[in-house]
């Protein structure tokens, strides 16, 4: 027998003695799916833009096309959380560790808050242009601003501005520097947060006192043309035309720091239209732990403490179940 083979075979006898499992790591392991387009449930749905799974497994969807939010204790039926409370026109929302929703609206420039019960505990107006919203570990409100001469503001939860720090990329174009401030946030678990800017595929890492910890690229095995940006005037708008390369779709993060991310590399309109097939885990200093192939394309993601939850919300809606690798 030729010494080459002869190795195969001894490692395949010695797995098979220990009891060890041949596994193709290139796949996550399913689980369930949990929502589909068949199902009655969805049918209450009209574009589920983001989701919350909290450690626990409660499930929280925001429809910003209906400005509701649809939640699930158990996974089996699904219902509108303060129906008569949330405010019209919300662009973004999280949930908090004590179960408190906190909703955003872009267009009024509001940000507003309901406990478990949907009493408010706050509604404040904010100065600044909002792009996205997310609560630290430490209760406080992260807001992404689109304007301004920093990227975040810090707000307590009755409404007072904290501090406000992150450098912003500028492109010399009020517009081009509006929306190439957008990304994704995911707080730690020391009251700081991760940063992915959509463009370009770079994640930043800040302390809760706002200094950098980290900043680190992304790997896309594709390469970055520069984004093109234009905007014109019909009637008494303004239309905008964004064509540039979304890196990181959507981003979630582990107790041990891992950064989950839906890798994309395609221009803005295709990802936001087809999702992507690629998901990436990385250390919280950059480095590359796994790769997977998905089964379906997905547009986001968030992970309960011993799941990752995928989500398809064109195309057919479909949220789906994986074990943590």
């Amino acid at each position: 027998m030729p010494p080459k083979l002869l190795l195969i075979v001894l490692i395949a006898v010695i797995a098979d003695f220990f009891g060890l499992v041949w596994e193709d790591n290139s796949r996550l392991p399913f689980l369930e799916t949990v929502l589909q387009e068949n199902d009655s449930r969805v049918s209450a749905l009209s574009f589920p833009e983001k989701f919350v799974v909290t450690k626990s497994g409660k499930l929280y969807i925001l429809d910003t096309e209906l400005s509701k939010v649809f939640y699930s204790a158990n996974g089996l039926s699904l219902e509108t959380r303060c129906r008569r409370e949330i405010p019209k026109y919300i662009s973004d929302f999280s949930v908090d560790a004590k179960g408190n929703i906190w909703t955003m609206s872009a267009s009024s420039k509001k940000i507003t808050g309901f406990d478990p019960q949907c009493k408010t505990l706050a509604s404040f107006s904010l100065n600044e242009d909002p792009l996205r919203l997310e609560t630290n570990s430490f209760g406080e409100l992260i807001l992404l601003s689109g304007t301004g001469n920093d990227l975040f503001r810090i707000y307590s939860p009755n409404g007072k501005l904290l501090r406000s720090f992150g450098e912003r990329r500028l492109y010399n174009d009020k517009i081009k520097n509006f929306e190439l401030s957008d990304g994704r946030i995911v707080a730690d678990r020391k009251g700081g947060f991760f940063f992915s800017f959509n463009y370009p595929p770079l994640i930043r890492h800040y302390a809760n006192n706002g200094s950098l910890i980290d900043e680190f690229e992304v790997p896309l095995n594709v390469k970055i043309l520069p984004p093109k940006i234009t905007a014109e005037k019909q009637g008494n708008r303004l239309a905008v035309t964004s064509i540039y390369q979304v890196g990181v779709l959507d981003m979630a993060i582990d107790s041990q720091n891992r950064l989950y991310l839906l890798i994309s590399g395609q221009n803005k309109a295709q990802a936001l239209t087809y999702g992507c097939r690629k998901l990436m885990v990385m250390s919280s200093k950059g480095k590359v732990l796994n790769e997977y192939s998905l089964d379906n394309s997905f547009h986001s993601l968030s992970l309960s403490s011993n799941a990752i939850y995928l989500l398809r919300k064109r195309d057919g809606i479909e949220l789906s179940k994986y074990s943590i690798p």
